[in-house]
């Protein structure tokens, strides 16, 4: 969300974390920087999503947003919020990128899609319920 000033008060945030979680029981606020919020939302509520979006367009102006989109998660934001406030044991990492190592080498190649082919599994991959068609049957 892209807030139309970036001295909103916590209160309004709050205000805003409240009125999305009424649609989307789940919604975590991720970050609040500057004159925008993130919001982390579960794909498995994908169906509430569409009442929400209908709802921030409609009260947009009542509490102070400027704009919405969605984006999917990136691999490296996967990976950097799962190394948040974790300790690592080296040792642990050095054994399982040995036997990483180990399984790549041993991994036949061919058998990996190509051209179309890789699009097709890239795209099941990324809709919510891995489903080959648009409405999940």
């Amino acid at each position: 969300l892209s807030k139309n000033s970036a001295d909103m008060t916590p209160s309004q945030v709050e205000n805003i974390t409240t009125f999305i979680q009424s649609y989307v029981p789940s919604a975590q606020c991720n970050s609040n920087v500057g004159s925008e919020l993130s919001y982390l939302l579960n794909a498995a509520e994908v169906p509430l999503f569409v009442k929400l979006f209908q709802q921030l367009e409609d009260n947009s102006t009542s509490y102070g947003i400027s704009s919405f989109g969605v984006s999917l998660t990136t691999m490296e934001e996967v990976f950097m919020k799962a190394g948040e406030g974790r300790d690592s044991n080296v040792n642990a990492i050095k054994e399982d990128t040995k036997e990483e190592s180990r399984m790549i080498r041993k991994f036949d190649h061919s058998e990996l899609n190509k051209g179309a082919g890789l699009l097709w599994q890239q795209f099941k991959c990324q809709s919510p319920n891995g489903s080959s068609s648009p409405n999940g049957q």
